[in-house]
């Protein structure tokens, strides 16, 4: 299985021990079951081709669903406002369903520029830096009104496709010579969910202290492409020097 990255996590697990001993000139085994911290890797896989296409396809699915229960898109929203002269001014909402467009457009030539056997490094890394940059100036436009944008279905959609990630692409590995496993079983998406709540409602210890820190990661991972091991390991350590909380 190929990493996009790994941490450890410690756990108080129970574990067998087995100990063997001399007694009246006889050797005896005892093997009992003690508590103990026990380190536990967590591994994000790193995606396939078809991972990335279920995760475009679970988006739309994710969007339409959300458009059906009468939630606006980011696109729907700035209009609305823009219309009513409120939040945006025209040349700002004018320049935001710009960006949508394009960045929608810019990332679908991604996927078929990095989906060629022969991958054309500069094509995607121009892509990569269009797409970024106009991220960032979204971002920007959006940063007075983050609330009302945190409740669109885009955003939604987002979050819910990121969650995707993780049920899929997360594994554990009890060290140092566990197999390894998924950390979400099941056959479906729905499955994986349903395990994921129920470990939530148990206070299970590998998802209480995993989740969140798996999460950023993939969030991390979802919002720069285009990211190095070194990039991961900088932000482990600022989340272990406090500097998120």
């Amino acid at each position: 299985m190929k990493e996009l990255f790994s941490f450890n996590i410690t756990v108080n697990k129970e574990v067998e021990k087995t100990e063997t001993k001399e007694e009246n000139g006889q050797t005896i085994t005892v093997t009992q079951k003690v508590k103990e911290d026990v380190p536990v890797r967590i591994i994000i896989k790193q995606p396939s081709r078809k991972n990335m296409e279920d995760a475009d396809l679970q988006y739309s699915v994710e969007m339409s669903n959300c458009v059906k229960k009468g939630i606006l898109t980011k696109g729907m929203l700035t209009k609305k406002y823009s219309d009513t002269g409120g939040m945006f001014s025209e040349d700002d909402a004018n320049e935001l369903m710009k960006l949508y467009s394009v960045v929608t457009s810019w990332q679908n030539e991604l996927t078929r520029v990095t989906s060629k056997t022969d991958v054309n490094k500069e094509a995607e890394t121009a892509l990569i830096d269009k797409i970024l940059a106009a991220k960032a100036r979204i971002v920007q436009l959006e940063s007075d009104n983050l609330t009302l944008f945190n409740n669109t279905a885009d955003t939604i959609a987002q979050n819910n496709v990121i969650r995707w990630f993780c049920l899929n692409m997360a594994h554990t590995q009890v060290m140092p010579n566990g197999n390894i496993e998924p950390m979400f079983k099941g056959l479906t998406t729905e499955e994986k969910l349903a395990q994921l709540y129920a470990m939530d409602e148990t206070e299970d210890a590998v998802y209480t202290k995993a989740f969140r820190k798996l999460m950023t990661f993939v969030s991390f991972w979802y919002f720069s492409k285009n990211v190095k091991k070194e990039d991961f390991e900088k932000l482990d350590s600022d989340i272990e020097s406090g500097k998120f909380e």
